[in-house]
């Protein structure tokens, strides 16, 4: 399971959306018992969040200078953010109780990829020849092609292969071929398709 972390602040952001993190970090740390020696002195910060939000007001219908300034403010301020977030960080080691109450966004878990069932298809080939085939299954790394002419087996003939599509040789014209797929994900989970037949030419 991959720890929870502050998520890092990107070196460009949005005038108000930098602000409002760099307000957001100073109300989670101000007082926080849990980390109490921040890399970023929060009176540093401030300084930085005041002299942004200063900065943006004047840009909006100020000079190119002015926009110029404003950027270059808040550039440091998002350096500052960065900085306190490797701290966070180190002190919360993926602990989410600390982390709640840091005032970063945290990382998100990434979520299981749903393996989906294969929808076999039996077709004729050459003779003797028959081909297995399935549309793409979501989430698949490869499959097994498993066949067999007798259904009272407990372990059938299969080919593992990358494809979605199989040819299945050396088979006796005018038997019944039995076919499933069993689909397989990146994290070695399976899925099994239903039974389809066809009479071998």
């Amino acid at each position: 399971m991959l720890m929870k972390k502050a998520k890092m602040p990107p070196k460009q952001m949005a005038d108000q959306a930098a602000l409002a993190l760099g307000n957001s970090v100073l109300t989670g740390l101000t007082g926080n018992p849990d980390f109490p020696n921040p890399k970023v002195p929060l009176a540093d910060l401030q300084t930085s969040v005041n002299t942004t939000t200063a900065s943006i007001a004047k840009a909006d219908k100020g000079s190119s200078q002015d926009k110029a300034q404003k950027n270059a403010d808040k550039a440091v301020l998002l350096g500052l953010l960065r900085e306190q977030c490797d701290y966070v960080n180190d002190v919360a080691q993926g602990r989410l109780v600390i982390l709640s109450g840091c005032g970063y966004d945290l990382s998100k878990e990434p979520q299981p990829r749903v393996l989906g069932v294969a929808d076999p298809k039996l077709e004729n080939g050459l003779s003797g020849q028959m081909i297995s085939s399935t549309p793409a299954v979501t989430g698949s790394v490869a499959y097994k092609h498993q066949y067999t002419t007798d259904l009272s087996i407990a372990v059938w003939p299969e080919i593992l292969t990358s494809r979605a599509t199989c040819k299945i040789e050396g088979q006796v014209p005018g038997t019944i071929l039995h076919s499933r797929i069993v689909s397989i994900g990146t994290n070695g989970q399976v899925t099994v398709s239903e039974v389809v037949s066809k009479m071998v030419a």
